[in-house]
């Protein structure tokens, strides 16, 4: 009957390892290898330290599971991101008074496209208010479970890393990679945490309802005759852009800054779904200021 406390063939070699590591920690590295030391001597000891040490196979799932669960995370933020950025350029063109609310039919014609719905000539485009707050909240919700898988993803590395350096068979220059992988791992986690925006408008809040007042004088305005040449101050954004069914879609969140959006619009022109990307500057007027087109084999392709 085999010994229940044999190791597997596979993790033998780690066993005698550790073995070895406490003859020499006891003083008696001279002995190792002289037949001078008695059978399977610190033997038991070793077993214990197998016993609390994560099985490889284990640990290579874990780390595949959480890969691919953050890569889905991480698509599906993109998409949201997206569809809430269409929703709140929408928004941006309503007129609000005290008379109202008038609602262009080309923000109801984004709204219908990011939703997937023909919404124009119908009242419920009312509901998108309720739309808006979801992809919000989804948004949040998806950030937050990206940064918590992680910073499990750091905590495996660095529980393994710990068992390894207390039973002394991880040599010393191979602390630092692990060390610098788990910290990069919680950087990520650090910047995929949500965190207030100013890339775009909020829907609700004191910076809405600072719009909200600067629609309703320039309203007032226009309606007196007594309107300036700028009724409202001029805004500077950058958006990132790629063509879907000859149209030109949003792709994240609109940028203040434009280094900002130019260290994102190099990344997403190397996609391997090879769409024509553009980088637009929007103020009073549309200026495309970079544009991207893959070559047409690849794009039949896409």
């Amino acid at each position: 009957m085999t010994d229940p406390t044999t190791p597997p063939a596979d993790r033998s070699a780690l066993r005698d390892r550790i073995r070895r590591a406490l003859c020499e920690a006891d003083g008696n590295s001279s002995l190792w290898g002289n037949d001078m030391l008695e059978p399977d001597e610190y033997g038991e000891t070793a077993d214990a330290v197998l016993a609390v040490l994560p099985e490889a196979a284990d640990l290579a799932t874990a780390r595949e599971t959480a890969r691919e669960t953050n890569r889905r995370l991480n698509y599906e933020k993109q998409r949201l991101e997206s569809e809430l950025a269409a929703y709140r350029r929408a928004v941006a063109q309503w007129e609000i008074s005290e008379r109202g609310t008038y609602i262009p039919h080309s923000s109801l014609r984004t709204i219908g496209l990011a939703s997937g719905k023909d919404i124009l000539g119908s009242v419920r485009h009312l509901k998108h208010f309720e739309r808006v707050e979801q992809a919000e909240a989804a948004v949040e919700r998806l950030t937050a479970d990206r940064a918590a898988v992680l910073d499990e993803a750091a905590d495996a590395i660095d529980r393994e890393t710990q068992a390894l350096k207390d039973a002394e068979v991880l040599e010393p220059d191979k602390f630092r990679p692990c060390r610098d992988a788990s910290a990069q791992l919680r950087r990520m986690a650090a910047e995929a945490r949500p965190a207030a925006s100013s890339s775009s408008p909020e829907l609700a809040g004191p910076e809405f309802k600072e719009t909200a007042e600067n629609l309703n004088s320039a309203a007032e305005a226009r309606a007196t005759g007594t309107q300036d040449s700028e009724a409202l101050p001029q805004t500077v954004a950058w958006q990132i852009e790629f063509l879907l069914h000859g149209k030109w879609c949003p792709d994240g969140p609109a940028w203040e800054r434009r280094e900002d959006a130019v260290a994102r619009y190099q990344p997403a022109t190397t996609r391997p779904w090879r769409r024509p990307m553009r980088l637009v500057r929007t103020t009073t007027t549309y200026v495309v200021e970079a544009e991207h087109a893959p070559d047409r084999e690849g794009a039949d392709r896409g």
